[in-house]
């Protein structure tokens, strides 16, 4: 990827019980739970990476190739898979003309429950990461040409997800360094409406304060931020406009 120190990137998270701050509160210092793997996204600037088959499309990594030797198939295959079981996926996303966020805060992100995490890269790490192409890939002429195009066959998806814009980091690693820039609640978090009463609406931002504290306290003991990234809700659950949560 060229590197661009400007270029925003999105990483969506699913976060539970965010109607009810305390049982979210409970969540979020609970180790193994949603929240508190988002809880360590902020404490640490570090967002997870996974293996190829642990990704929800069940086509991941999947190739087309000619078979020219029978005898070694099984095995040829077999070391396709080593290469490709070796290596940790990083994903997230960058906005474009065809990228539809509506759908990402449904199927990523509790279905607008959760939080948009945007972030910026470090030059240093932008070697690692490089655009999904959603283009068809064709047939390698043979298992050898298709061992040594791995990180192509790794950053290909059917033309259904091009929705999703996705950018990954091919990783030897568990783990990939991000700067965030800000957070963003879902729309089902400040769930005000026109018709919220005066009383509602006050509880609802009450709710909402109390959530962006909490992850304005996490970030701030990290130590990592000079300027402690800003969070920002939905004025509006049926609106695109953003307000400053303080």
């Amino acid at each position: 990827m060229q590197y661009d120190s400007n270029a925003i990137f999105y990483k969506f998270r699913h976060l539970d019980d965010t109607s009810n701050f305390m049982a979210f509160k409970a969540l979020y210092n609970c180790e193994g739970t949603k929240n508190n793997r988002f809880k360590q996204i902020l404490q640490t600037s570090l967002l997870h990476a996974s293996k190829i088959t642990t990704l929800n499309d069940i086509e991941e990594g999947t190739y087309n190739f000619v078979i020219n030797d029978t005898a070694s198939i099984a095995q040829d295959t077999e070391e396709i898979w080593n290469l490709k079981n070796k290596r940790y996926i990083c994903s997230f996303s960058r906005s474009s003309e065809n990228f539809q966020e509506d759908l990402l805060w449904a199927h990523y992100a509790n279905e607008f429950r959760g939080v948009r995490i945007d972030f910026t890269i470090a030059e240093e790490n932008s070697s690692d990461v490089r655009k999904v192409n959603y283009e068809s890939l064709g047939t390698y002429e043979n298992i050898n040409l298709a061992k040594q195009n791995i990180n192509t066959i790794m950053l290909h998806k059917n033309k259904c997800w091009e929705y999703e814009n996705e950018y990954r980091a091919l990783l030897n690693e568990k783990t990939f360094p991000i700067k965030i820039k800000q957070i963003v609640l879902g729309k089902r978090i400040c769930n005000i409406t026109l018709f919220t009463k005066p009383d509602e609406k006050e509880r609802i931002l009450n709710r909402v304060r109390n959530i962006a504290k909490l992850f304005r306290k996490t970030l701030a003991d990290s130590n990592k931020y000079d300027e402690i990234p800003k969070i920002y809700a939905y004025k509006l659950m049926y609106s695109n406009e953003l307000f400053e949560v303080n």
